[in-house]
């Protein structure tokens, strides 16, 4: 676990110099500071992912594959829902923020299937 938290913390700040980034020298109409809350919603809900998945030592494989499922899809529709509402509320910058949603959604989870698939390649019985 301490490893994971390493490399998500890693993760995290490449991710804050791309929001710095682009925050300082993107066209104004298209920076926003609302990408440090994206940031810090993807760190917690990848650490509580990894916690759920991981953390608790489920050793049987079809309540991984269930819960895995399970989790993944809760996590999708909370960034819907998270989507939907910002895009409501703020419809001046929702076509920036939904970008920024979307590249960190997929560079989240990304990293969460490559951690989880060397996690139990690590453990597989020979």
């Amino acid at each position: 676990m301490n490893r994971f938290l390493l490399q998500l913390f890693a993760l995290s700040i490449f991710a804050g110099i791309g929001i710095w980034i682009w925050n300082t020298y993107s066209p104004e109409q298209k920076q926003l500071n609302d990408l440090w809350f994206i940031l810090a919603f993807f760190v917690l809900i990848t650490f509580l992912a990894h916690y759920l998945l991981v953390g608790r030592g489920d050793t049987k494989p079809n309540q991984f594959v269930r819960n895995f499922m399970g989790i993944t899809s809760l996590k999708l529709l909370l960034c819907l829902f998270s989507i939907v509402v910002y895009g409501i509320l703020n419809r001046a910058h929702a076509i920036a923020f939904i970008v920024g949603f979307l590249i960190h959604y997929l560079v989240f989870t990304a990293f969460e299937v490559v951690i989880l698939l060397k996690h139990f390649s690590q453990n597989k019985p020979s």
